[in-house]
């Protein structure tokens, strides 16, 4: 049966849209642990506050990484048993009432690459590809939903390949092709360092990470859209609060961090944005203890929901919407001066459509323009601020003008630029 309504890429081939012709610009929650630590009245409260952010898309795994086999959910359900997959259809059907997609990996990585993690490892080519026609076939006809194939793990053997193609096949066969598919790679990677080429992947996805080669995503993204012209999503950037650099005697990274990587790749033309929370990702009780990444002393998930960065992703939601949304391309020549385009907290990155321009000033810093090629003589200048969407006009000036100077500077003072061509 065909869905009435299901994602596709745009026939350019840069973003994704529904059925119906909605443009879809993807703004993800990271809820890994959802099925398997999330009791089903928690995760209808959180969908309602997620929903009410501006997130439109939650990323969550089937089978966990946390000891997901063997440890139960709260309902007290294991992947062997059907109850556990009746857990499963029910999220997806509360997300679908609030009009909201799940990103769904059919597993994390260690249960094919077990570099880390519980485990066990026991996919193989045979049966992943029983395992993607069941559960596609499972899924068939649920609209609100695209495949993550990897799970923060690299393709390190034929092997692997060969599994990943085979739960690949298996999807397409079960659900007749109806969804989308990704691939989640380990991190800074991208998917295309994986699985180039292959004809099941249709848009791709980088791990830009939380340690120091976050400061190159947009790069990440540029790299992958040049090896295969298809959409590019940074699935996994630094998240709010998480220890930086993986190290736990560092400050967390801030909302201001955040917001860097989410314009940055906005910029670069990214189909959507995705946000993580140190607790949340994890579903954590507040009670965890250890030294690895999973147990790492924090708070109780249900009390880091409305941390700054989740409140403030609506606003970018609002500023890719304002203007024409498929005209939007990277615009690095607008750009002045190459200094500016370093990756670092002051990277300042740009984007362009038919009749406006956007540039992204992490650090407040001046805007040093080269507006030749927007061929006008006179444009409108706003700036945004990605901290509260609120917008100050900074009235009309002659396309010459060379450097615009933000509102205001300095570390959690980021910008945006929005110059509109005023000719007629």
């Amino acid at each position: 049966m065909e869905l009435s309504k299901r994602l596709l890429v745009q026939e350019e081939g840069r973003y994704l849209q529904w059925s119906t012709g909605e443009a879809f610009y993807c703004i993800a929650d990271t809820a890994w642990e959802m099925l398997h630590k999330g009791s089903l009245p928690d995760i209808q409260r959180y969908l309602d506050i997620r929903k009410e952010q501006g997130f439109n898309t939650i990323l969550m795994v089937a089978l966990a990484e946390l000891d997901g086999m063997e440890a139960r959910n709260p309902q007290g359900h294991v992947p062997t048993q059907e109850e556990y997959w009746k857990d499963l259809d029910q999220i997806l059907a509360a997300a679908g009432e609030r009009g909201m997609v799940i990103a769904l990996l059919p597993t994390l990585g260690d249960k094919w690459n077990r570099q880390q993690g519980v485990g066990p490892e026991f996919f193989n080519p045979e049966n992943a590809y029983q395992y993607g026609e069941w559960i596609g076939k499972r899924y068939r006809d649920t609209w609100n939903l695209f495949w993550v194939l990897g799970g923060d793990r690299p393709i390190q053997t034929r092997e692997q390949e060969r599994t990943i193609d085979a739960m690949a096949d298996g999807l397409k066969q079960g659900d007749q092709g109806q969804h989308l598919i990704t691939f989640h790679p380990c991190g800074a990677a991208s998917s295309v360092d994986f699985v180039k080429n292959k004809s099941y992947i249709d848009f791709h996805s980088i791990q830009s990470g939380h340690g120091l080669e976050c400061y190159d995503s947009a790069e990440m993204l540029r790299r992958t859209w040049q090896e295969e012209h298809k959409p590019v999503f940074d699935m996994e950037c630094r998240y709010e609060d998480f220890p930086a650099c993986f190290r736990v005697d560092l400050d967390g990274w801030t909302d201001a961090d955040v917001r860097n990587n989410l314009y940055w790749n906005l910029m670069q033309g990214a189909m959507g944005a995705a946000y993580g929370h140190r607790d949340v990702w994890r579903l954590a009780s507040g009670t965890e203890q250890g030294e690895g990444v999973s147990d790492l002393p924090g708070e109780a998930w249900q009390t880091m929901l409305r941390r700054p960065a989740a409140e403030q992703i609506r606003y970018l939601a609002r500023l890719r919407m304002m203007r024409p949304y498929y005209e939007l391309r990277p615009a690095p020549e607008l750009i002045g001066r190459d200094e500016d385009r370093l990756p670092g907290q002051g990277c300042i990155a740009a984007a362009r459509g038919e009749k406006y321009a956007y540039f992204y000033t992490g650090l407040g810093l001046p805007v040093h323009a080269e507006l030749r090629s927007l061929g006008c003589s006179c444009v409108r200048c706003t700036w945004y601020s990605p901290r509260d969407g609120k917008s100050i006009e900074g009235g009309i000036v002659r396309a010459d003008q060379r450097v615009f100077a933000a509102p205001s500077s300095g570390r959690g003072n980021d910008w945006v630029l929005i110059l509109d061509n005023m000719d007629q």
